[in-house]
């Protein structure tokens, strides 16, 4: 059973939720999953799930980093929905991938990378903050069901695919997310090859031959 109210009874008071975006991918599938989180009256919080999208991946073989970004565009537009078709003021918008690669394509700039990647770290920048995008470890995140499938029993209700995952229900500064983003080399790179200064060679036909000397 699916609940169908997502604010708890109770919320609190005048506090706007916060949607908090999750997203994965796998050589089989990619998507994203959304929750909406209260603050409850007691100082704690409760998260529901609110919408999700899949994709299958393509059949011809690709990089799990791309299928990974492809996957966090997948996430910014699911949000980007939810915020134009509801009603609901978000406090704050949290987008959450286990790729750290992904994570640091986002924080740099698209035109350095080759035209699939610029391409969507381009329109995840135009829509979102990249301050807003965290990095958690594979385990912790929720949209491993929609990449890799799971039982149905995992599906019920309390379970995490409907109320999220249980960090989700402490304090921000307590979730085992992370905004690192290493040194690591970056995939997808365009490569710049800057070529010596050399003093040009003038000929007397060249001379000759150009209009612009007459």
């Amino acid at each position: 059973m699916f609940k169908r109210c997502v604010k708890p009874v109770a919320a609190k008071p005048g506090a706007d939720p916060t949607l908090v975006m999750f997203s994965d991918a796998s050589e089989k599938a990619m998507g994203a999953v959304a929750y909406i989180r209260y603050e409850v009256q007691d100082g704690r919080y409760e998260s529901h799930l609110m919408a999700s999208k899949s994709r299958v991946a393509p059949i011809e073989i690709t990089s799990i980093v791309r299928l990974e970004l492809s996957a966090a565009v997948l996430s910014k537009r699911l949000a980007k929905t939810i915020m134009e078709e509801t009603n609901i003021c978000f406090q704050r918008v949290f987008y959450i991938v286990d790729s750290m690669i992904v994570r640091a394509m986002i924080q740099k700039q698209s035109y350095g990378f080759k035209t699939f990647a610029a391409t969507r770290i381009g329109e995840i920048q135009r829509h979102t903050d990249p301050q807003d995008w965290f990095w958690i470890a594979g385990e912790d995140n929720v949209a491993d069901i929609i990449s890799r499938g799971t039982d149905p029993s995992e599906l019920k209700e309390m379970k995490a695919w409907q109320c999220g995952p249980e960090f989700l229900k402490w304090s921000v500064e307590e979730w085992p997310t992370s905004q690192s983003c290493g040194s690591q080399e970056l995939p997808e790179r365009v490569k710049v090859v800057l070529a010596a200064d050399v003093e040009p060679v003038v000929t007397l036909t060249s001379l000759f031959e150009s209009k612009e000397s007459w």
